[in-house]
């Protein structure tokens, strides 16, 4: 074959899959045509139309960050090129950034067209003036706020990642990108992302940006990396003011779940004296008046009000308190809605969704529905309402279901724990979703296998000590650590900071979930023993482990909570599994880890174990709370004058 005849081939078949290229992108779906269209650039990377065609796509899929990416790359190749100048300044302009737009424009008009390009290119891509007056600016960011607030964090984190591609110097896309990230536990991309704020508000300083409340985001990213001295540096400038914002408030609080409680004693003064001043001595927005009615009147203010241990269990009550005496109203600080949220309506008195309304507005609401008792169930939460509270718009408010606690609260009146006496304040009454309980791990590998949760705020030298001690006294025995979707090169390296003084680092290992394929509870179905954290935000362990068989081995916690999975194991699974201190954590793990047909027992019978404790008695746990609910009100109004 002539040299010729191979450059017409070649030449016949880059045209034929261009147009097969065009008709995909009419045609078919946008993503059968995105993976030919990288076909295309992986057989042609000096070509341009590939991009300019997956271009089109991600501009018709709604993607205007990765459009513009893909189109950059096409005209970068071949610059000459009229439509893809055009498509370039018609995409900036809808970003909004009208100098680019005008400069494409101009080059687009410089060169002649191509026919089969000019007839692929959409109307709303050919002129960059009509563009500009349907300019959507941040689209993307808009649509990352909806899905934060509606949390659903990957999409968010999506969604900023496509206002970024945009304009790469958006502080507020980083800001925002960094809070879903942390949502997601993605702590070292987040940490990035907050950092990379702080450098563009240096550069630029906004007016409008609350570096406090950055760097507090910092020193949690720096918390759950397991580096509470750098928290603190990163902190440094927001603990030396004499008062802050009721919100920076409580996102310092916020932190303290990450740290033990004899721990940042310096934090924890200043805090009191930041809540001293702020809220403090509040007088009511409006004063009580005479009681009209017998009724208990209980309003539950909150922002789990949705599928989750907080708001299974509110669910619960809901459904069973009693009609005869009380009135329940529900103000929902949570804009996202599923069942449970619509379950509500049927089941309570009132519902008020109450995101963004004003305190003074909220207190005047609460008034009107001549609320006894003020459950607060966001207490230092990211939707908290110190300020209400304190302010006090029922004649009794309550803390339930928060942590951390923090004694002296401005306005509270009583706080909500675990009272072994009378039961546990919380219910989950079902559970679903996990399939059958499997067969002991260690009956097929021969060695026992110890599970933990990757949470390096929990995870101290001295904890990583205690696990060591136990897996020397288990011969062969692993640890796995999972419960975590990202594993980022920070957290590997602190995990060998941690265990290399062990000298069993080997024993170690990650376990990392197949996203969409893995069903609830399934890290528990390959352990045999979980060593459990008894925080806050591991309780949901402790019920998905002795729900899938496995005993879960904890020490005392070290920082306060209104509930732990030790109390779980109390009820539902064997209290000698609550070692008193980390001798007695080894001997009882040694024990367990001895028989594994004892273990293997335990395992079968568990889950029954778990449907007779309190945690699924519905019944016991309402009357629990209504009991709970008429001494605050006898209380109340014992102690209480109208009008003070």
């Amino acid at each position: 074959m002539s040299e010729t005849s191979a450059v017409e081939n070649l030449q016949t078949e880059l045209a034929s899959d261009i147009a097969r290229m065009d008709n995909l992108t009419r045609e078919a779906s946008p993503q059968q045509g995105l993976v030919f269209c990288s076909e295309f650039i992986h057989k042609h990377p000096g070509r341009g139309e590939g991009f300019f065609y997956a271009g089109l796509l991600n501009y018709q899929m709604g993607l205007l960050g990765q459009a513009m990416e893909m189109m950059t790359e096409a005209h970068n190749l071949d610059p000459d090129v009229r439509e893809f100048a055009l498509a370039l300044s018609s995409l900036y302009a809808k970003a909004n950034k009208l100098n680019d737009a005008l400069y494409f424009a101009k080059v687009g008009a410089a060169n002649e067209p191509c026919v089969l390009l000019d007839e692929a290119l959409p109307e709303e891509l050919r002129d960059f003036i009509a563009s500009t007056l349907f300019a959507d600016p941040q689209k993307h960011y808009v649509q990352a706020m909806i899905a934060f607030n509606m949390q659903d964090f990957s999409k968010a984190v999506v969604e900023c990642e496509q206002e970024l591609k945009i304009n790469s110097r958006f502080a507020p896309g980083y800001a925002l990108i960094g809070k879903a990230l942390l949502k997601c536990e993605s702590f070292e991309r987040a940490l990035m992302a907050f950092r990379t704020v702080l450098d563009l508000n240096q550069q630029q300083p906004d007016p409008d940006l609350n570096v406090d409340e950055i760097n507090v985001s910092q020193a949690e990213c720096c918390l759950r990396l397991g580096a509470p001295e750098e928290a603190l540096r990163v902190m440094a400038d927001v603990l030396e003011k004499d008062t802050v914002s009721v919100k920076i408030l409580s996102a310092v609080m916020g932190l303290l779940v990450y740290v033990a409680d004899e721990e940042w004693q310096q934090v924890r003064a200043i805090c009191r004296t930041w809540s001293e001043s702020l809220l403090d001595g509040k007088s009511r927005y409006f004063p009580l008046e005479p009681l009209k009615s017998e009724r208990i009147r209980v309003g539950f203010l909150t922002d789990k009000a949705f599928q989750c241990l907080e708001g299974r269990a509110l669910e619960v009550f809901s459904k069973r308190y009693d009609h005869r005496y009380f009135d329940c109203y529900l103000y929902t600080q949570n804009v996202v809605q599923d069942g449970v949220t619509h379950g509500f309506s049927g089941s309570m008195t009132g519902t008020r969704s109450i995101f963004d309304i004003d305190d003074k507005t909220l207190a005047l609401i609460i008034k009107r529905d001549e609320i006894d008792v003020l459950v607060d169930m966001c207490g230092y939460g990211e939707n908290q309402r110190l300020n209400l509270m304190a302010h006090k718009p029922a004649r009794a408010q309550v803390s339930w279901m928060t942590s951390p606690i923090f004694e002296g609260q401005p306005g509270i009146d009583r706080y909500w724990r675990h009272d072994p006496a009378s039961g546990a304040p919380l219910v989950v009454e079902s559970l679903q979703g996990y399939g059958a309980v499997t067969a002991l791990p260690a009956s097929v590998k021969g060695t026992v296998t110890f599970g933990a949760r990757l949470d390096l705020s929990y995870i101290t030298p001295q904890i990583a000590a205690m696990w060591g001690d136990l897996l020397l006294r288990v011969e062969g025995a692993q640890l796995s650590l999972g419960l975590v979707e990202d594993v980022s090169q920070a957290m590997v390296d602190q995990l060998r900071t941690l265990f290399e003084p062990t000298g069993l680092l080997e024993r170690v290992s990650l376990h990392t979930a197949e996203e969409g394929l893995e069903d609830r509870g399934s890290f528990f179905k390959e352990i045999d023993i979980v060593l459990a954290q008894p925080t806050v935000d591991a309780l949901g362990d402790f019920i998905d482990a002795l729900w899938c068989g496995v005993p879960c081995l904890s020490v005392p916690t070290d920082r306060e909570a209104y509930y732990t999975g030790r109390d779980i194991v109390a009820h539902a699974g064997d209290s000698g599994w609550n070692a008193t201190d980390a001798e007695d954590f080894v001997k009882q793990g040694a024990l367990l880890a001895s028989d594994l047909e004892v273990l293997a027992s335990h395992r079968s019978q568990l889950r029954g174990r778990m449907e007779n404790s309190l945690l699924f008695d519905g019944d016991a746990f309402a009357d629990q709370l209504q009991g709970r609910l008429i001494e605050v009100v006898n209380w109340s109004r014992q102690t209480q004058e109208v009008g003070t």
